[in-house]
């Protein structure tokens, strides 16, 4: 039976996209991560000035906090830190009262802050961080390993070595200063607005331009060179690399510009960031992380043209790119709702493989996708939007629930939902009933 256009896209928005910050919330399990956690105060931006002794693993940092409150009185305020030293907290240059526990601190004010007026509180700290910021290579004796310090801030392991509200359902404008060694290149989230020698040290000055969750937030620090490209949109592809692997160059980065290209034209939404880099690392503990305009990915994927064939950073490549805007740009409450996120950066690098590795590539991607379904559909039956839905559901059994809907609504009305559904809640919280 044929539907009429309307109906189809009645049915695809009404079944996928009954997304909204304020929706009451259904699920078929008990799920404790299904609401977010409750936060008295709306942040809005963060600046963090950063400096690191990385033989010892220290952070020495400057964090301001701007943020308006969103109760009619608020005379105090939780921040997540745990084991970070407080040297002080200041707002308009006085210093405030606070109490420490190991999970974080309590602000006291000494006057209630109301609603509608903005207010920031700058704290002075410094931390050894054992999650959230690693220290690779700078205490190796024998001079092998390379010399860097990089990020992972997903889920909420930034708070070790940043002291914030460390939650996905709270967006913010964040901007960073970062001093270190001059012989070293510094990448962060957004654009880099400011670069000035300092001695030996090199100020690196980066800026975000729309809000994104701090679990989002990066750093990438190392010797690197960059291969720059530019989208056809204009949007600017940094490209890093090690020097001594610039051979590998052209086999790591395969269709990297090609792909972003092909993902605006198929979202149909321009691509929502200012620009886009990608940088390797030594001894990532996952495969690539989809750092708000900067993913950072394991160097075992920065392969030559002959290790090209057993494995590759193609797909994994795409996947992080379509989380520019399903994550990035458009951001889960809570993890219950996770698969808003990964299962459509799983489709989006299936659909990338099927582009340019053809359909017959792209069916044995979808039959081995329907076979961990089935699979993981004899262990339980917990739905894909739950905290403890795992990787199968979240990933390819929610990439082949998309796939199905696209084929019975209609690839134009499928286009039409998904375009309708970025450009309504850009740069905001979702979550699904």
């Amino acid at each position: 039976m044929l539907w009429p256009m309307k109906n189809k896209f009645f049915l695809l928005t009404f079944c996928l996209f009954t997304l909204s910050v304020f929706s009451q919330n259904r699920t078929y399990v008990k799920d404790d991560k299904l609401t977010p956690r409750e936060h008295n105060v709306d942040m809005q931006h963060l600046l963090l000035d950063v400096s690191f002794e990385p033989k010892i693993g220290k952070v020495i940092g400057n964090v301001a906090l701007t943020f308006t409150p969103l109760l009619s009185r608020v005379d105090s305020l939780y921040l997540d830190a745990p084991n970070i030293i407080i040297h002080h907290i200041l707002m308009d240059e006085k210093e405030i009262k606070f109490s420490q526990n190991k999970k974080g601190i309590t602000l006291f004010f000494t006057k209630s802050l109301s609603w509608e007026n903005s207010y920031t509180v700058t704290i002075d700290y410094h931390c050894f961080p054992r999650k959230g910021i690693y220290f690779i290579g700078w205490n190796d004796e024998q001079n092998l390993s390379r010399k860097q310090i990089w990020t992972q801030g997903q889920g909420i392991d930034n708070r070790h070595w940043i002291p914030h509200y460390d939650e996905m359902n709270d967006k913010l404008i964040t901007e960073l200063i970062v001093h270190f060694d001059k012989d070293y290149k510094v990448l962060s989230n957004g654009n880099l607005i400011d670069k000035t020698e300092e001695g030996d040290l090199t100020k690196w000055h980066y800026k975000i331009t729309s809000p994104h969750p701090s679990y989002l937030i990066m750093l990438g620090i190392g010797e690197y060179d960059i291969l720059e490209k530019t989208a056809e949109s204009g949007t600017p592809l940094n490209l890093y690399y090690y020097p001594d692997w610039e051979s590998r160059v052209s086999s790591a980065y395969r269709l990297s510009k090609e792909m972003f290209d092909y993902l605006e034209r198929e979202i149909d939404v321009p691509y929502p960031w200012e620009s886009y880099a990608q940088i390797p690392v030594q001894d990532f503990m996952y495969g690539a992380m989809e750092n708000t305009t900067a993913t950072l990915f394991g160097d075992f994927y920065f392969v030559d043209s002959v290790s090209f064939n057993d494995i590759n950073y193609v797909y994994v490549n795409a996947h992080e790119l379509a989380h520019q805007w399903f994550g990035d740009c458009i951001t889960s409450r809570t993890s219950s709702h996770h698969w808003l996120q990964e299962s459509f950066a799983t489709y989006y690098g299936y659909m990338v493989e099927k582009e340019f590795f053809g359909k017959n590539y792209f069916d044995n991607t979808r039959r081995k996708a329907k076979d961990k379904s089935l699979k993981e559909a004899l262990k339980n039956d917990n739905p894909v939007a739950c905290s403890f839905a795992g990787g199968v559901r979240k990933y390819p059994k929610g990439a082949m629930v998309l796939d199905m809907l696209k084929y019975v609504v209609g690839e134009d009305e499928y286009r039409k939902a998904i375009k309708h559904y970025l450009e309504k809640h850009a740069y905001e919280n979702v979550d699904s009933e």
